[in-house]
């Protein structure tokens, strides 16, 4: 019977033991995570290559929604779409990259101005929506004549055709 009471002392002591370990792991693991590990990690230059990705992401599904589209439903859709790719390439590009790194101001000044665009479209506001859109085009063109050597996306290429 004492040997009894002992162990389940030792068996108390021995798990207390292993959860106060596993949580000061646990603490460690979060604050390297949360930490600035990320941050270092940051480019401070994007490739040609890179721009012509997210330029081609950021334009993609709503360069889509003005030439494949048969209606107002498939359009609606298309924009809808286009704004969660938009926010996925604006989140994509504020992990990876500093904000000083080349390209990044002129994409995020893209990305804002095409979700203004597609809001008002979405709105019915096509006097904004033609507005916004002439300024998204004015970056796309900056973009592309600096970093694809005038080079349009595939889906503005196609829109503009």
């Amino acid at each position: 019977m004492v040997g009894g009471v002992c162990m389940r002392k030792l068996l108390f002591v021995l798990l207390t033991a292993v959860l106060l370990v596993g949580c000061s792991d646990s603490g460690e693991v979060e604050s390297t995570s949360n930490g600035s590990a990320t941050e270092t990690d940051k480019k401070e230059e994007m490739t040609d290559t890179a721009v012509k990705m997210y330029l081609s992401q950021i334009t993609g599904k709503y360069s889509l929604a003005f030439t494949t589209s048969a209606n107002n439903e498939q359009k609606n859709n298309q924009l809808n779409e286009a704004i969660t790719d938009i926010n996925l390439a604006v989140i994509d590009i504020q992990d990876n990259y500093e904000s000083s790194a080349n390209a990044v101001s002129e994409l995020i000044d893209l990305s804002e101005h095409l979700l203004d665009t597609i809001n008002y479209e979405l709105l019915g506001e096509t006097e904004s929506a033609y507005d916004s859109a002439y300024e998204s085009g004015i970056i796309i063109r900056e973009l592309s004549d600096e970093y694809l050597e005038g080079e349009l996306p595939v889906g503005i290429r196609n829109m503009i055709e």
